[in-house]
This record gives C-alpha cells, structure tokens and sequence, in this order.
C-alpha cells in the first residue's frame, strides 16, 4: 500500500498590515522595514520588528567581518541570519542576496585556508558549496579548477608509479 505524499508546509498567510514592512525589508530597506512593523497593530507585527532588527544587527556582523576576511565569522553569523530571513521574507529578496553573498564568501575563505594547507578534500568541499550558492563566484571557480589539475596530476603520479612498480 503506498504512503499519501507529504503535506507540505504552507506558510501562514501574512497580515495586511506587515505587507508594507516586508514589502520595504525585501527591498533591502531593513531599517524602513522595522519602522514600518513598529507602526503596525498586533502581536505578529511586534515579533517581525524583532526579527528584522536581529537580522539589521547579524547584517552589520556580517559585513564588519566580510570586511575583516574573517571566514569563520561569516561561517557562525550568516546561517543564523539566512533562518530569519526565510521567516520574515520566505527567502526572497535583496537582503538574502546579500546574505548569500557573504555565505559564499565565507565558504570560499575557508576554502582558501584548506587549500594553503594542501587539505584538498577540505578545500573541495567548501569551494564547491560556494559556487553551489554563487555560480558566479570566479575565485572560487578558479581555485577548483586548481584542485582538479592538482587531483589529476596525483592520479597520473600514482599510475606511473604503480606501473614502473607493480610490485610495491
């Protein structure tokens, strides 16, 4: 007997009067967001202005530490902010653009310091989550296709050596 489908998740309907808040928050005008949730009735406006002025607060940790090139910074304070802002915005808008920037940032920083210490597989798996996020992210495209070169000369060193060695 085959199981119904999930029921999948639907957001509650946002009220009237916070469409104007996230309207301005989507536009990347967060401090004009919080106003205008601040100015709405009711409880559900009270939480958003809460929730928009967490994420003004994770924005500005965010870019002091994107300015810093502090990876592991970015890495501990963008998911964080990235789960507000689905809550507030469903995962739309500048404000999540900007986010993933940052996110993929971060990813290629960390990356970056695997790839000095020759930690290939570290280095893959965080340079290929950034282009995940940002496909147009060139550092990060340029250091994988360092990777592969590196990786493929590896495979030719090990297969010349197990030729001229089949022995050992």
């Amino acid at each position: 007997v085959p199981l119904p489908p999930p029921k999948k998740k639907v957001a509650p309907p946002l009220p009237p009067q916070l469409t104007r808040a996230v309207g301005l928050y989507k536009q990347g005008k967060v401090s004009a967001g919080i106003d205008a949730a601040e100015t709405a009735p009711g409880p559900q406006a009270e939480a958003m202005a809460g929730r928009m002025k967490q994420i003004k607060r994770l924005l500005g940790d965010a870019q002091a530490a994107h300015q810093a090139k502090a990876g592991a910074e970015l890495l501990r304070v963008v998911p964080a902010a990235l789960g507000i802002d689905k809550q507030i915005a469903g995962g739309k808008g500048t404000v999540r653009a900007k986010l993933q920037r940052y996110y993929a940032d971060g990813l290629y920083l960390k990356g970056i310091e695997a790839y000095q210490r020759r930690d290939d597989v570290k280095a893959y798996e965080m340079l290929s989550q950034a282009v995940r996020i940002r496909p147009d992210h060139r550092l990060a495209k340029s250091r994988l296709a360092d990777l592969q070169t590196r990786a493929r000369e590896l495979y030719y060193e090990a297969d010349s050596a197990k030729s001229s060695a089949p022995a050992r």
